[in-house]
């Protein structure tokens, strides 16, 4: 997946500027796949509404993906490296 698909598969999830989860669960289970791998190669924080049901945890646990947080601000909940300091 390329950044110019990944964005336009995530606003398509928007509802006046917030990701809508009800939008965002009727993605296919291979769009959210290749979604959550481009996040991963790009090193940023996953939501965990956006890994798919039968995931591969230990491929995302060896890229360092070990700490899950739920964020204070936005409600959401994020599977993270040491790196990221979800707010």
């Amino acid at each position: 997946m390329k950044l110019r698909e990944f964005n336009k598969t995530l606003n398509a999830c928007r509802v006046k500027g917030r990701l809508n989860l009800a939008r965002l669960t009727d993605i296919p289970n291979e769009t959210k796949t290749e979604m959550v791998q481009f996040i991963v190669r790009n090193r940023g924080p996953v939501m965990m509404d956006l890994i798919p049901p039968g995931f591969d945890w230990p491929w995302l646990q060896c890229c360092g993906y070990l700490h899950i947080t739920k964020g204070a601000q936005s409600g959401f909940t994020f599977a993270h490296t040491a790196e990221h300091n979800i707010k």
